[in-house]
């Protein structure tokens, strides 16, 4: 019965069977005396599909599609069999969706481009089932689905049903819907930039968003896009995304371009903040330190411009430098896991807490964190993480904080071997990736600062 309801969505709510012209459609010429087996086939399936619409009995469905499969697995190319069984499909994907909704979309791909003109995409069943599933009075998903089953055509009508679901929170709907606005206006600044951002929400949703490589480059190429094409008022903020993105996808030398050229552009305090964290993931500290020392003097820095900083004194063996900037990260984003965690190993490494354990963050809040946490506060390096279960950011992590623990101890040849695997894993853009790639590209002492000053 809730099936059922679905079809009566499409039929009598959406006006489907007006709009789509569900009559089979008769072969225009057929050989009655002598029909081949794929016209028999055809016909069959006609007679079927006419039979369901008379008595609504989905068993008769089964028998056209069984009868139109037969036909176009003798005559692919028989157009009239690919649009009734298409129609038949469809219709059955309303009743059993998790049985007849992929066959639904793996028809979609073989229909002739003419055909496709005078059917609903798969897509517009996917949104009339969540609405069935989700269904609620005050939706305005109701309302745009029709407008968007009025004119599927239209990429206004997707775009504006994708970003009602993007405020829903329901980013694979949304998505979905994206995607068929991009096949109508591949161009649109705007819909590269809802899908951009729809991608991206749809990866930090979960705790390890590196492990969705996939999604990142799709977001990367969607934002290149839009910012392309975006006007004057907009293509600022959307250059500023795609280095995010690019950064987090590990493509720091492309980073590195769109910041320099952005800069030359346009040498505002946004665009220098942008630069300075490009040169940073890619571990070159004069030029990062440059840079930032020269923001300094004009803005506030945030905490991991700061703590940038704290890493290049590091690396010099500047350990009263090192030891100011780190507070100030600290002040600057006192609710950063990574940071807090950090500067308590770095006034250990400076002889300010000898003896003393670790001043551990109380702000864990990912599985990660909190496991790392625990091995700390045993005093013992997160090196049980790293199994073969274990995503990369949860291998990034275990690796980076033991390289502290190791470097803590004096035990420098450790902490190098877990710099490197931090690097190995590939966890771009974050703060692990970029603090390993400094620290190994500029050579700290071969001692931890509060050893090699006394």
């Amino acid at each position: 019965m809730k099936r059922l309801l679905v079809t009566a969505i499409s039929c009598l709510l959406l006006n489907a069977c007006v709009s789509t012209g569900m009559k089979p459609i008769v072969p225009g010429e057929v050989n009655v005396s002598q029909p081949s087996k794929a016209d028999q086939h055809y016909q069959n399936g006609h007679k079927a599909q006419t039979a369901f619409e008379q008595t609504d009995r989905p068993g008769y469905l089964l028998q056209a599609q069984k009868h139109y499969q037969a036909a176009l697995n003798l005559a692919p190319y028989m157009l009239d069999a690919q649009l009734n069984h298409y129609r038949v499909v469809y219709t059955l994907s309303g009743y059993i969706p998790t049985t007849w909704y992929p066959v639904l979309e793996n028809s979609w791909t073989t229909l002739h481009p003419e055909v496709k003109k005078r059917v609903r995409p798969p897509a517009f069943m996917k949104a009339l089932l969540w609405i069935y599933d989700n269904e609620s009075p005050k939706s305005p998903v109701r309302m745009l689905t029709a407008s968007t089953h009025r004119d599927p055509g239209s990429a206004d009508n997707w775009f504006t049903l994708a970003e009602a679901f993007e405020d829903q929170k329901e980013y694979d709907m949304a998505l979905h819907a994206g995607l068929q606005a991009v096949e109508r206006a591949p161009e649109s600044p705007q819909i590269a930039a809802l899908m951009a951002r729809v991608l991206n929400s749809k990866v930090i949703t979960h705790d390890c968003p590196a492990a969705f490589n996939q999604a990142r480059k799709d977001t990367i190429r969607y934002t290149f896009t839009a910012a392309q094409n975006a006007d004057e008022e907009h293509a600022p903020a959307l250059w500023n995304q795609l280095i995010d993105q690019y950064q987090i996808a590990g493509v720091n030398d492309l980073a590195l371009q769109t910041s320099r050229f952005l800069h030359q552009q346009d040498p505002s305090t946004a665009n220098a903040r942008l630069l300075a964290k490009s040169w940073y993931a890619l571990g070159d500290a004069d030029q990062t330190q440059t840079l930032l020392t020269k923001l300094s003097e004009d803005t506030k820095l945030s905490g991991e411009e700061h703590l940038a900083l704290a890493n290049i004194h590091v690396a010099n063996g500047r350990s009263e430098e090192a030891r100011k900037a780190y507070q100030a990260a600290t002040q600057s984003a006192p609710n950063s896991f990574e940071i807090y965690l950090i500067n308590s190993f770095m006034q250990q490494i400076h002889g300010e807490a000898d003896n003393q354990p670790l001043i551990l963050p109380k702000n864990a809040k990912t599985t990660i964190q909190k496991d790392i946490i625990k091995a700390l506060d045993a005093n013992q390096p997160p090196t049980e993480l790293l199994n073969a279960n274990s995503d990369i950011c949860t291998r990034s992590s275990a690796h980076f904080y033991s390289a502290l623990y190791f470097w803590q101890q004096g035990d420098i040849q450790r902490s190098d071997q877990h710099l490197e695997e931090t690097l190995a894993q590939n966890n771009f853009g974050s703060l692990e990736y970029q603090m390993a790639t400094l620290l190994l590209n500029n050579k700290p002492p071969t001692q931890p600062i509060a050893q090699a000053t006394e």
